[in-house]
């Protein structure tokens, strides 16, 4: 094989790549036959073209994840430390807005909790009272299904306090492990 074949191969390796990539794959490869070796010792060195291509993906990959790296540990930090210092000066506006905010989802959830577990049991105290109470047939029952569907209505607004909780929880979680 010589040395135009090698790289045909080797471009075609190279296939999926952009036209301009597989250019400089070339440049790069000929740069290998521009020395004092011969041809076959440049090939027998570099191993089959599928080896070489895979080689030169592997490196450019590596060089391109070095890069960036290298290009993130020279950050400009000068936004973060905007950020904090307007941060600390706006704190007699930003902390009350915070702390009202948690005081309402907190009473919003102490409301919801009251609501649904009150429906729950008054629907049990209801379905209690219709079968004990001293009145005709047809007022137990009325009195029992309205106590049944009021315990359903608080069991499901319960079940749905606690499926929303859980899946907020895990929407914080990974917010949080995600940064």
């Amino acid at each position: 094989m010589n040395k135009d074949e090698y790289i045909s191969d080797i471009k075609k390796e190279l296939g999926f790549m952009p036209y301009d990539e597989v250019l400089k794959a070339e440049e790069y490869f000929n740069s290998y036959f521009s020395g004092a070796e011969s041809c076959d010792e440049v090939i027998k060195r570099l191993g089959t073209p599928k080896e070489a291509a895979q080689r030169y993906c592997r490196n450019r990959r590596d060089n391109e994840k070095y890069k960036r790296r290298y290009e993130n540990k020279s950050r400009n930090y000068t936004g973060w430390v905007i950020a904090i210092i307007a941060a600390v000066f706006l704190f007699p506006i930003w902390a009350p807005v915070l702390i009202l905010s948690a005081a309402f989802i907190i009473c919003l959830i102490v409301f919801m909790i009251t609501v649904s577990f009150g429906t729950w049991l008054s629907g049990g105290a209801a379905i209690l009272s219709g079968i004990f109470a001293k009145a005709a047939i047809a007022d137990k029952l009325i009195q029992c299904g309205l106590g049944f569907l009021m315990f359903g209505v608080g069991l499901m607004l319960s079940w749905l306090l606690v499926w929303a909780f859980i899946n907020i929880s895990i929407w914080i979680i990974r917010k949080v492990t995600k940064s």
